[in-house]
């Protein structure tokens, strides 16, 4: 099984990236939120994964880089659990707008319901 977080799985190119926030639909948890849209051209590794945490609510690059690290650890944790993987042809990025890194528990839990929420969604169209 190749791996969750391989740099096939990231989002990487602009162009995906602003159609994803300009057309894609929302889910939100408290200081954390998941935007998903489905792929044009089916990529052969299915799910595309990006993160993102903003400058306005993070200042220090360390803050934002922590962050990221912890909500990648939190998704490659989880991920299996909720969705198959190469089956699975969306676009998806994690937003964090919390002020600060936040501590791994809560942040697992988070994204847990994120992808609960995100795998109901499109079993259900």
């Amino acid at each position: 099984m190749p791996s969750l977080l391989s740099s096939e799985n990231k989002l990487k190119s602009k162009k995906t990236i602003d159609l994803l926030f300009a057309k894609g639909k929302y889910l939100k948890s408290s200081g954390y939120s998941l935007v998903y849209i489905g792929q044009v051209n089916k990529s052969a590794n299915g799910l595309r994964v990006g993160f993102s945490v903003g400058k306005k609510n993070q200042a220090l690059a360390v803050d934002r880089n922590k962050t990221k690290r912890l909500m990648r650890e939190a998704f490659r944790t989880c991920a299996k659990d909720f969705l198959d993987i190469t089956k699975t042809h969306y676009n998806i990025m994690f937003v964090c707008v919390e002020k600060s890194p936040p501590d791994f528990g809560i942040l697992l839990d988070k994204i847990k319901f994120l992808l609960l929420s995100f795998s109901e969604a499109i079993k259900n169209g």
